[in-house]
């Protein structure tokens, strides 16, 4: 096991009491499994249920559950958007998008050619990379059984 040492993640992550509010948590300098994983600790799960990571601190400016942009901005900005291509699919995407514009609430608009046959889960300030998401590990180990590695693109 090894630390990133002056790097830093952002956590997205649903509230377990229910809600529907993605929410975000920066972790610094955080640990790393043999296999290249990064490990988010255990006092931080308590109560959360992690939905991706991401490399970087960031802030989530459109998420489900939120009616506003969790950050007051003015467009022309750059973001980017995680989203499910398909209905059913557990391959959770990522594309940054720059020139973006905001609505009158501080929400990033984004244009009906790009959303369609999204599923459109947030949107997250500048250009980050995805490096966990839920789901990932389910997806690898299928592809594994049938012998086929998968790699998620973005």
């Amino acid at each position: 096991m090894t630390t990133l040492e002056n790097i830093a993640i952002t956590v997205l992550f649903y509230r377990e009491n229910g809600s529907f509010e993605l929410e975000s948590a920066v972790i610094k300098s955080p640990k790393v499994s043999d296999k290249g994983r990064i490990i988010i600790p255990d006092d931080f799960r308590p109560g959360r249920c992690i939905f991706a990571v991401l490399m970087g601190r960031t802030t989530i400016l459109n998420g489900i559950g939120a009616t506003r942009s969790t950050k007051v901005i003015c467009g022309p900005v750059t973001a980017t958007v995680l989203y499910y291509s398909e209905e059913l699919s557990l391959v959770l995407e990522a594309s940054t998008l720059s020139g973006l514009d905001t609505g009158n609430q501080g929400r990033v608009l984004l244009d009906n050619e790009f959303r369609t046959g999204k599923n459109i889960i947030c949107i997250v300030e500048g250009q980050v990379q995805l490096i966990n998401y839920m789901g990932q590990r389910a997806l690898t180990s299928q592809s594994n059984k049938n012998r086929c590695i998968h790699t998620p693109e973005g």
